[in-house]
């Protein structure tokens, strides 16, 4: 029981990472609002919400993304 509780956790956690990833490419351009939109999409089909790990993962990448952008500036 505590092994699948420990696998949910890292599952949302991964999620949100690839949140994040998703979030600093769309702000360094890499990527489209429309590409971004079906990831984003992809990701809540597995199963990623707001918790903990999403929203750490998610000012993370915002953060990243923002200070990435104003070095090419």
């Amino acid at each position: 029981r505590k092994n699948t509780s420990l696998k949910a956790k890292y599952a949302k956690a991964s999620l949100g990472f690839i949140f994040h990833i998703i979030i600093h490419e769309l702000i360094v351009k890499k990527i489209k609002y429309d590409v971004f939109k079906q990831e984003y999409q992809k990701l809540i089909k597995l199963g990623m919400n707001a918790n903990l790990y999403s929203i750490y993962w998610m000012f993370f990448g915002i953060l990243r993304g923002v200070k990435n952008r104003i070095k090419f500036l």
